[in-house]
C-alpha cells in the first residue's frame, strides 16, 4: 500500500503535479490542508484533489477563505461553484483507515490547537493498551515555499 501525502499547496498546480509525478502511482492520496492561498482559489488544484478522491482536510488558509472574511474572494465569477462546494465540505480533521492503519489527519499552525494530540497511551475499558492512530500533521512554515510539501510511504 502506497500513500502519497501533500500539504501547503497554496494554489500551486504545478507544484502539485510535480509532487504527484515524483510520488508515482499511489493507492491513496492525502492533502493535509492549505490547498488554497489566503484569499486565492485554484479550480485546477481543487479539481485534481477531487478527481483523485484525495482525503482532504481544511487548513488555516481554507478557514480564512471559507470564513466571513473570504466573502468577496468567494464571489469571483471564475470560481467553479461545484469545486468550491467540494472544498467547503471537507473537515478540519479526519480519521481514515488505510491499509488496516488508522490515520488522524490534522493541519496545524503556530499557536493552533487543532493539531495537538495527547501523547498518553489509549486504554480500553479493561485497562489494556489499545492501538492509537498514526497522526499525519503539517504546519505552515515561517518561510513559505512555493512548491508545498509532499511525501510518500
Amino acid at each position: 500500500m502506497r500513500v502519497g501525502i501533500v500539504s501547503d499547496l497554496h494554489c500551486n498546480q504545478h507544484g502539485l503535479l510535480r509532487a504527484l509525478d515524483i510520488m508515482g502511482d499511489v493507492d491513496e492520496l492525502i492533502c493535509l490542508g492549505d490547498s488554497v492561498y489566503e484569499y486565492r482559489f485554484s479550480n485546477e488544484v481543487i479539481e485534481i484533489l477531487r478527481d483523485r478522491a484525495a482525503h482532504t482536510i481544511l487548513g488555516n488558509h481554507e478557514e480564512g477563505f471559507l470564513g466571513p472574511q473570504g466573502v468577496r474572494a468567494r464571489a469571483a465569477d471564475w470560481i467553479d461553484p461545484a469545486l468550491l462546494g467540494w472544498l467547503a465540505d471537507r473537515p478540519p480533521r479526519l480519521m481514515v483507515e488505510i491499509g488496516g492503519k488508522k490515520l488522524l489527519l490534522v493541519h496545524s499552525t503556530r499557536g493552533s490547537r487543532a493539531g495537538l494530540m495527547s501523547t498518553r497511551t489509549a486504554r480500553s475499558s479493561s485497562g489494556s493498551p489499545r492501538p492509537t492512530p498514526i497522526s499525519c500533521s503539517t504546519a505552515t512554515p515561517t518561510t513559505s515555499s512555493s512548491a508545498g510539501s509532499a511525501g510518500c510511504w
